[in-house]
């Protein structure tokens, strides 16, 4: 009996990436800069952030104003970000500035494929984490050793509080405005 061939076997990569062109290309010095590998996880962790740093703030523009519609909008990241910035809820749990550092971060890594996520990127980030644990009556386990988390492990650390803590803010307002 003849083996079928699987139809569900495909593949999920091409090998490699094309270079990228040098640094003095445009001077004559005709080099490459390889990109392999693509560090494919920490961009694709970063931008799962960012996308649900967005969902979540777009949510809360529209339980907090009239007739907005993210869809319809078409406002970008920035624009978004500035519209909560002075909101209650985002400047008294210091959120704003690591939002605005994760949205540097994205930028950084979606613009440039060689560029990496240096501590300095995240000093900003972890000083939200930390002010917002001092603030907040349930403090978090791991924050002794914040600095020992990578850098991405923070960007989603902090991701997880500012998301928690929005849905909780939406459900509160959808339970007491539908009453």
């Amino acid at each position: 009996m003849e083996a079928k061939p699987n139809k569900d076997k495909r593949i999920d990569k091409v090998p490699g990436h094309p270079p990228i062109f040098g640094d003095d290309f445009k001077k004559g010095n005709i080099t490459w800069k390889h990109v392999n590998p693509v560090p494919h996880d920490v961009i694709g962790r970063v931008l799962v952030c960012h996308l649900l740093l967005e969902i979540y703030i777009d949510k809360f523009i529209e339980l907090n104003t009239r007739e907005f519609n993210p869809g319809k909008a078409d406002l970008g990241f920035s624009q978004k970000i500035a519209f909560v910035s002075s909101h209650p809820m985002i400047t008294d749990h210091s959120f704003y500035d690591g939002i605005v550092a994760i949205n540097k971060i994205r930028n950084k890594l979606a613009h440039n494929l060689l560029s990496e996520i240096n501590p300095t990127d995240i000093k900003t980030i972890i000083v939200c984490i930390k002010s917002y644990n001092n603030k907040t009556k349930r403090k978090i386990k791991p924050l002794p050793t914040i600095e020992t988390y990578t850098e991405v492990a923070i960007i989603e650390f902090f991701t997880q509080i500012f998301c928690a803590f929005v849905a909780g803010a939406c459900a509160t307002y959808v339970t007491f405005t539908n009453h």
